[in-house]
């Protein structure tokens, strides 16, 4: 490890110069890790609830959606499971169109693979629930 003192008097370790803060009146202040890592680590933990908020809120906004349009133009209830199933469903339709529109294979293929899963849920949950209906 090389050290080197730069003109200022930060301390560089390997070419490597350690995040500073700017005052307005032109010092540099050094910033430790634990104070940059805090700062970052409150940041991440702000996006990483919005991103969750958002996903919770339009979950529960196209499960209400979903329940009113199968009552009102199908006539028909569905349960929770069937509800949960098409989010899932138009979750992974809408992955799938995005990265055949960007051109990410690497994302296309795992959304395909997640897919096949789902239909064969579906179909053994219908045969299982016409099966209860015979008896």
């Amino acid at each position: 490890m090389k050290r080197n003192k730069m003109k200022d008097g930060v301390e560089s370790v390997d070419g490597i110069i350690p995040m500073t803060l700017f005052r307005s009146y032109g010092k540099i202040k050094k910033l430790s890790l634990s104070e940059g890592g805090e700062i970052l680590g409150y940041a991440a933990l702000i996006v990483f609830f919005a991103i969750l908020g958002m996903a919770v809120f339009y979950s529960m906004v196209a499960y209400l959606l979903i329940r009113i349009i199968s009552k009102k133009a199908f006539k028909r209830n569905l349960d929770r499971f069937q509800i949960i199933q098409i989010i899932t469903l138009m979750a992974i339709v809408f992955s799938i169109i995005q990265s055949v529109r960007y051109q990410s294979w690497n994302m296309a293929f795992p959304a395909l693979g997640l897919l096949i899963p789902l239909l064969s849920l579906n179909l053994s949950m219908r045969r299982r629930r016409e099966s209860n209906k015979v008896d």
